[in-house]
């Protein structure tokens, strides 16, 4: 498998496989797609991961480029029975890398490239998450939200008709009370709610580069089919396999880099020596050879480091793709636990007409004002756990195609 030919095919989204550093060009929201679409282009950790690849890229450049040319200079002068002498001497050196230094340059670079295109692949996948929960959990506190103002609107109505009573009997009065109680809890929660609702909100504004006003009416509805996922599949494709697949490549082109750091580098040219003598003049022409002597250092220390550092990268991709293999078992099945308890959840709208069903009742004074507040409460918790198994079982959905490398070709 050519990583590098996968990494740019899954991590290129919207047609990214040349990088570029430039600013994203302002999105058009249509539908709640879009806004993810547009979060994948213009979060700020993107455009980091997306410069610090385009930076990596560029160290090809770097190790392409070849030792300059040395030009070394001697004269000397003197007098010798009376007569002025003047000798010089003048070598052009060229230096030849040996031992392959040049091609494990560029095979260092290349994995470099890879290694960051893998880290540019994980912003992007981290991204996407919290993107799509945070899309999902504004529609679900705009339900809540409502619900509580609808609850808190039946308690005041409710109040309203006792305060029109001349004379309360005690449980009325008692009544009374616990209404206004359940009114005020009501409140406090929908403040709660509205707090979350803001952070969520400038979150996104952050991740798009635009008001929420624009993308409020494109939130994203309650999935009613949920896809089916394969319990067992090859994951090679996401951003974890990659960067370990990626550091294995860059330790061995690290040690055959170490290794040849042990071949000394010669350096050889042509020369020029001119010597004067009173009014006599000889010039003379030559080459010089340069070659250090591989005596004292033959880079063991930086092969032995290279080779250690090899051992870990190898070991540190097969633990990475057990963890893969284990993490994907384990949302594999919180992914079908959530949708299988959400198949069997009761309706919203039955729940609804079961409490609209008990405040018909207390208007006609044959339910406490207890049993009231218990069924609004109830549905309140109700609808709050059905959202969270929702959240969780969306989170577990795209946490399966993160772990697929499917990210990019996933839909809301």
């Amino acid at each position: 498998m050519k990583i590098s030919l996968l990494m740019c095919a899954s991590v290129a989204l919207l047609f990214w496989c040349t990088p570029s550093v430039a600013e994203p060009a302002s999105c058009e929201i249509r539908s709640a797609q879009d806004i993810l679409d547009c979060a994948l282009s213009r979060h700020p950790d993107v455009a980091i991961s997306r410069a610090a690849w385009v930076r990596d890229l560029k160290l090809k450049d770097l190790a392409r480029q070849r030792p300059n040319p040395e030009i070394t200079s001697k004269i000397v002068a003197g007098r010798e029975t009376g007569d002025a002498i003047l000798d010089t001497e003048t070598s052009l050196l060229h230096t030849w890398e040996l031992g392959g230094k040049r091609r494990s340059r560029l095979r260092r670079a290349e994995a470099a490239g890879d290694v960051a295109a893998a880290g540019h692949q994980g912003t992007l996948e981290d991204v996407a998450l919290t993107t799509v929960l945070t899309l999902r959990r504004l529609g679900q506190i705009r339900t809540e939200s409502a619900y509580l103002r609808e609850s808190a609107s039946t308690f005041q109505s409710i109040l309203q008709q006792l305060k029109s009573r001349p004379v309360l009997a005690p449980e009325q009065s008692v009544s009374q009370t616990v209404f206004r109680m359940a009114k005020e809890e009501y409140r406090l929660k929908e403040r709660a709610l509205l707090e979350e609702e803001t952070a969520l909100q400038k979150s996104l504004e952050l991740a798009t580069g635009l008001p929420f006003a624009v993308m409020k009416f494109h939130l994203p509805a309650t999935k009613r089919v949920w896809p089916k996922i394969l319990e067992t599949t090859e994951a090679e494709t996401n951003s974890a396999m990659r960067r370990a697949s990626a550091e294995k490549k860059l330790a061995e082109a690290e040690l055959k880099a170490a290794k040849s750091l042990s071949w000394p580098d010669l350096k050889i040219g042509p020369t020029v020596e001119t010597s004067t003598v009173g009014p006599g003049r000889n010039t003379l022409f030559g080459g010089t050879i340069a070659l250090p002597l591989p005596l004292l250092n033959l880079n063991r220390g930086g092969r032995r480091f290279a080779a250690a550092e090899k051992a870990r990268a190898d070991l540190n991709l097969r633990v990475t793709g057990e963890k893969v293999s284990l993490e994907r078992e384990k949302q594999f099945v919180r992914y079908r636990e959530a949708v299988k308890a959400l198949s069997m959840s009761p309706s919203y709208s039955g729940m609804a007409a079961g409490h609209r069903e008990v405040d018909d009742l207390f208007e006609r004074g044959m339910v406490s004002g207890a049993l009231v507040i218990e069924s609004h409460r109830q549905m309140v918790e109700i609808q709050r756990g059905l959202h969270e198994l929702e959240l969780a079982a969306l989170d577990a959905l795209w946490r399966l195609y993160i772990l697929d490398g499917k990210v990019t070709e996933a839909r809301l």
